[in-house]
């Protein structure tokens, strides 16, 4: 028998404002620093962001969905910090700017099943298709800042396999994301950035006898079509966790470890439309963190 399907449409709309910061108004110039001197501009307006969607929604009785939605948005006076850089000198000018012509546009799909015994079995899938129009102001070489661009295309696929006990007391999932990224400036001398990102692992729990549990992830992370070593790079990561609860479920003793592989770094890079950017996290990226939890219970008293 076919089991029979719900349909859901439904359109959504949200309006959001953004105000300029305070010291960007202020009509002064600032050239504590001679490499780097900014400028406020009292003309700033406030940002404005329209975001719509349509959803269409599919459910069975059994564990089946789909879903498939629409999404648009656009920035009226979007807020930008215009750079103009001197290449002889060294020196940059920067000063806020409201621009429009933001605006991004994104389709995607998601399913979802359960197969197998007692639907032990999960099988989702999700992909996703998007655009983005980036409007900046830049200049060099003494030029006052010009209107430019940037349009990233996007494209995503993420499935994951999962499979549980039927009394709930082991899973294990495997998962792949899979993204390739186009990003394209109308600026002069901008360098076109054409990447590929994919993850993949393997998640799992497992309940021992005797009120323990182990937890654990192990997951890949490959970049690719930067052209930097920085950020052409490789990682693994995982973590491991296991726990002990005796006996009353009152107490959980936990001991969870960090990037046992020791691959990760406190520095981030990652490349926009506007530039490429380095971060730095004053963060521990591996340790080993133990945990006591007690649970409290407190029952109201029944009235006579």
């Amino acid at each position: 028998m076919t089991e029979s399907l719900s349909h859901a449409l439904s359109y959504q709309y949200a309006l959001s404002t953004s105000l300029p910061g305070l010291l960007s108004l202020v009509d002064v110039v600032d050239d504590s620093n001679p490499l780097y001197i900014s400028e406020g501009n009292p003309d700033l307006k406030s940002s404005t962001v329209h975001h719509h969607s349509v959803s269409w929604n599919i459910s069975g009785k059994g564990m089946v969905s789909n879903s498939l939605s629409l999404s648009y948005s656009h920035t009226n006076n979007s807020i930008v910090n215009g750079n103009s850089y001197d290449t002889s000198t060294g020196v940059s000018r920067t000063r806020m700017y409201n621009v429009n012509g933001d605006n991004d546009v994104s389709l995607s799909d998601f399913v979802h099943f359960g197969f197998g015994k007692d639907r032990c079995f999960t099988l989702s899938s999700s992909s996703t298709l998007s655009r983005r129009h980036d409007v900046d102001m830049i200049g060099t070489n003494g030029a006052a800042p010009s209107r430019t661009y940037a349009d990233t295309w996007a494209i995503s696929e993420n499935v994951n396999l999962g499979w549980r006990s039927p009394n709930f007391k082991h899973n294990v999932s495997i998962v792949g994301n899979i993204s390739n990224n186009r990003t394209r400036s109308a600026r002069e001398g901008a360098n076109n950035v054409n990447s590929v990102h994919v993850s993949y692992g393997l998640t799992g729990m497992c309940t021992l006898p005797g009120g323990f549990r182990i937890n654990t992830d192990l997951n890949f992370y490959t970049r690719r079509g930067y052209g930097s070593r920085e950020l052409d790079t490789t990682d693994a990561m995982w973590n491991l966790s296991a726990s002990y609860t005796p006996k009353g479920n009152k107490w959980v003793f936990t001991v969870k470890g960090f990037d046992i592989l020791q691959s990760l770094s406190n520095v981030y890079y990652s490349v926009t439309a506007s530039g490429r950017s380095v971060s730095y996290s004053n963060t521990l990226p591996r340790y080993v963190l133990f945990t006591a939890q007690y649970r409290l219970n407190l029952q109201p008293k029944k009235r006579m």
